[in-house]
């Protein structure tokens, strides 16, 4: 993973005429409007059969087990899968926010 990716608060690898992987990008887009997201679209990976073996076993590497469909996303350098895991991902994201906001409103308070 570059150094570019691993700045970026999401990075959402991609491909065309996937439904997933625009859905994943408006979910991010919507939910973490000042997250900085960094899409790369693979197409030009997935030519040929061989590339694409080629590069889901590359991404099998960055992802720390076999993932053969699209989106692949990771947050922060760390993969987090494709759009309903997302989806799961930031629902628990939040509940840990509001956890903590609650907690810092009670020590404020108390």
């Amino acid at each position: 993973m570059s150094e570019t990716q691993e700045k970026a608060e999401f990075t959402v690898y991609t491909k065309s005429g996937c439904p997933y992987c625009v859905r994943a990008k408006d979910l991010l887009q919507s939910t973490r409007r000042s997250a900085r997201v960094q899409e790369i679209d693979c197409d030009s990976f997935l030519s040929t059969p061989a590339e694409k073996e080629e590069f889901l076993a590359t991404m099998a590497t960055y992802c720390g087990r076999s993932y053969r469909t699209f989106p692949m996303i990771f947050h922060k350098g760390q993969f987090v899968g494709g759009y309903s895991d997302l989806v799961q991902y930031l629902e628990r994201q939040n509940q840990v926010e509001e956890a903590f906001a609650e907690f810092q409103e009670e020590e404020v308070n108390a």
